[in-house]
């Protein structure tokens, strides 16, 4: 199959529907008539023309007809998109380097981890255990079994691989 690349004039060129507007130009030209339309219908007074309706209608065509103008080649309203996105983002990043995204425990590289850490039910009592036993235990019922550390009230056991 055939490729061919487009070059960058032809992807960027806005069409022209009437005279020199273009299909945006035009929704923002006609959205005015259809909000007039729907303030004439819906406000009190149904289809009846009041002064309250005609300053709403006079005050609405005006900002459509702005957004719809050119200002150096750009529609005005995606230039006010534009600065919106800008003055709406975060300003100031606080580095911080004391995340633990992609941090290591440091561990010897012989050394299996035996018993991990489990999630603890919220109904579930805690135990609490004497280390010192624990080491014991272990020692009596397997060479090789050391206890490593004890972290934040969490029991970390390894099994040493014996060769």
């Amino acid at each position: 199959m055939k490729q061919v690349s487009i070059p960058a004039q032809i992807t960027t060129f806005e069409d022209k529907i009437a005279g020199n507007l273009s299909l945006t130009q035009l929704f923002l030209l006609a959205t005015p008539i259809f909000i007039s339309f729907a303030f004439y219908g819906l406000l009190p007074k149904n289809f009846h023309l009041s002064l309250y309706k005609l300053v709403l209608i006079v005050l609405i065509a005006p900002i459509f007809i702005g957004l719809a103008t050119r200002i150096n080649g750009q529609l005005a309203i995606n230039l006010i998109i534009v600065l919106l996105r800008y003055h709406l983002r975060v300003k100031k990043y606080l580095f911080n380097k004391n995340t633990n995204y992609l941090k290591v425990e440091d561990e010897p590289e012989n050394i299996q981890t035996a018993v991990k850490e489990e999630a603890i039910e919220e109904n579930k009592p805690f135990l609490k255990v004497d280390f010192n036993e624990v080491k014991t235990r272990l020692a009596e019922l397997q060479t090789g079994t050391t206890l490593i550390k004890e972290k934040e009230g969490k029991l970390y056991v390894y099994i040493t691989k014996d060769n």
